[in-house]
């Protein structure tokens, strides 16, 4: 029972920390993608009369004479929209048929969210609802008969979380080139994103994760940015990623691969002191002998250290980069959108994407597997020749919170899988292939000294 509850304690910690996560890196959406997005969801008449009939359950839902107002309005506001960003002018009477009005609206119809200082040096410099709670309060101060079917307090309420809500966890907006990006269907305007503007976010913002993002973007592109082109991309980001982050943490690997190959003469060490566990004296001279015999093989035993201060950064800064890399939201591989959530996908049973989000889940599930117990298990075999005279309980706690803590690590990856983007499951996946590589390619250089 205790050992179940320090699991799920444990468990319930790095749950936290990986949630936590998820706001450590700034939003790169601007209120104009946003509007964009509230636009193209619901600027539709299906969209929106699918949200008048859900709120007619809580609130009274206004009259479609304010409706009609308010197409009439976002026309309007939609063409002034036009007229400031284009030297070509145009009239009311030029938008009259319904081709020219759809084809504005499409391009411009999100103003209804924002505000109309149309010359704003930032689109961020404007401000959202400002234009929607104009078209209300006119509509509603024309007369009685109009503030009666005007939109109730209650609704606006219900109208604005509904849009807020639905863009809540909206972060694909990292691009450098401003265009549509989105499944086919459901594309969203987005704006260009340079690194000054990642800079003014934050240091990992502008040092990471914008970079990522730009490579994606960029390899995307170059490779046919066909789903295929996207899925190309990420490999090769995240081999780049992974090769910078082994440069820096060469000779902390290697003191790790060192350790390794030291189990033979660390378990006999340990087993000349069966009782540091509870002896204080012989506890203390089993660290000095670990010392000694690491200072002899040239090893830092905290220089794993570094390698954690340098990859939680990283993490953080990889998921912040495919999360948001806008262009990750276009076209699909064997139906799975590289943006999409791998858990929602894998339960779409509907959709070809299913079977392959199961099986992203199933090969990131098992190289994670692998690549974690990898040096475990070589360590087991380094020390599979060493004599054990009896039970040394110091020892057989440090393996068995050495197991507890991997286990854990691993279990939380394969939860944290479920719920994020199809992408970092592609990033995991590579990442521990290159991490199972890695480990074996430094186990044979290191051996290959030991022999020599």
């Amino acid at each position: 029972m205790n050992k179940i509850k320090k699991w799920l304690k444990y468990l319930v910690g790095f749950l936290f920390i990986a949630l936590a996560v998820t706001g450590c890196t700034a939003n790169f959406c601007s209120n104009k993608d946003v509007a964009c997005k509230w636009y193209a969801t619901y600027g539709s008449v299906e969209n929106r009369n699918a949200l008048i009939t859900e709120a007619e359950k809580t609130t009274e839902v206004p009259h479609n004479d304010f409706w009609v107002t308010f197409d009439n309005e976002t026309v309007k506001f939609a063409l002034a929209e036009y007229n400031a960003h284009n030297e070509t002018k145009k009239t009311i009477e030029d938008v009259a048929s319904d081709e020219a009005k759809n084809e504005l609206l499409t391009k411009y119809g999100y103003v209804i969210y924002l505000d109309d200082n149309y010359s704003a040096a930032s689109s961020n410099d404007r401000v959202l609802w400002q234009n929607f709670d104009k078209v209300v309060s006119d509509y509603a101060s024309l007369s009685e008969e109009n503030a009666k079917k005007a939109p109730t307090t209650d609704f606006i309420t219900y109208y604005k979380n509904t849009l807020q809500n639905s863009t809540q966890a909206y972060r694909t907006c990292i691009t450098p080139e401003a265009g549509q990006y989105g499944a086919a269907g459901s594309k969203v305007d987005v704006e260009a994103k340079t690194w000054g503007d990642a800079w003014g976010k934050g240091l990992i913002e502008g040092l990471f994760v914008y970079p990522i993002s730009w490579g994606v973007h960029q390899l995307s592109n170059l490779f046919g940015a066909n789903g295929w082109g996207q899925l190309l991309a990420i490999v090769v980001i995240t081999i780049i990623v992974r090769g910078l982050m082994m440069l820096v943490t060469f000779k902390s690997t290697a003191a790790q691969t060192k350790m390794t190959a030291l189990q033979p003469e660390l378990a006999r060490l340990q087993e000349k002191y069966p009782n540091a566990d509870s002896n204080q004296y012989e506890k203390q001279r089993l660290a000095q002998a670990q010392m000694e015999l690491y200072k002899k093989n040239g090893i830092n035993p905290f220089s794993q250290l570094l390698v954690l201060i340098i990859q939680f950064p990283v993490f953080i800064a990889v998921w912040s980069a495919l999360q948001g890399a806008a262009i990750l939201s276009s076209d699909s591989v064997l139906g799975l959108e590289l943006s999409a959530s791998l858990g929602k996908e894998m339960i779409n049973f509907q959709s070809t994407s299913c079977i392959t989000a199961i099986v992203l889940f199933l090969l990131m599930s098992g190289t994670q597997l692998v690549s974690m117990k990898l040096p475990q298990w070589m360590q087991k075999k380094a020390t599979k020749n060493v004599s054990r005279m009896g039970k040394n309980p110091a020892v057989d706690k440090t393996q068995s919170q050495t197991k507890m803590m991997s286990n854990i690590m691993l279990v939380m990856i394969i939860v944290m899988g479920i719920s994020l983007p199809s992408a970092m499951g592609v990033y995991w996946l590579i990442s521990a292939l290159f991490s199972i590589c890695q480990t074996l390619i430094t186990q044979k250089i290191i051996g290959k000294k030991k022999t020599k």
